[in-house]
């Protein structure tokens, strides 16, 4: 267990939840580095913050969101012909998800 109370079963039911599959080391040092994490920001909660103004004001009609209206892009031809690779009207590109999960 870390200072900031995370728990190998905390680092290893995250991992489940996002899928992930980890090594008994990789789990202890989560608890660290995690703990780590938890415990900074458990330091900036302490901070008195009353008596600080706002330190950025973004003028609103400066960013006024335009409407949105249909209007005309790029020519399909014209791109898929600057591009390294094209088939079937589209972008061909290296595969990045194989058959086995990377581990």
């Amino acid at each position: 267990m870390s200072k900031a109370g995370i728990t190998q079963a905390d680092v290893r039911r995250l991992a489940r939840l996002a899928h992930l599959e980890l090594e008994t080391a990789e789990v202890e040092r989560l608890v660290h580095e995690l703990g780590a994490i938890v415990a900074y920001v458990d330091r900036l909660q302490s901070v008195d913050v009353a008596e600080v103004g706002p330190t950025a004001r973004l003028p609103l009609e400066r960013h006024r969101w335009r409407p949105d209206e249909p209007r005309p892009s790029l020519d399909r031809r014209r791109v898929l012909d600057q591009a390294p690779a094209s088939a079937a009207g589209g972008f061909v590109v290296p595969r990045v998800i194989g058959e086995e999960p990377v581990k």
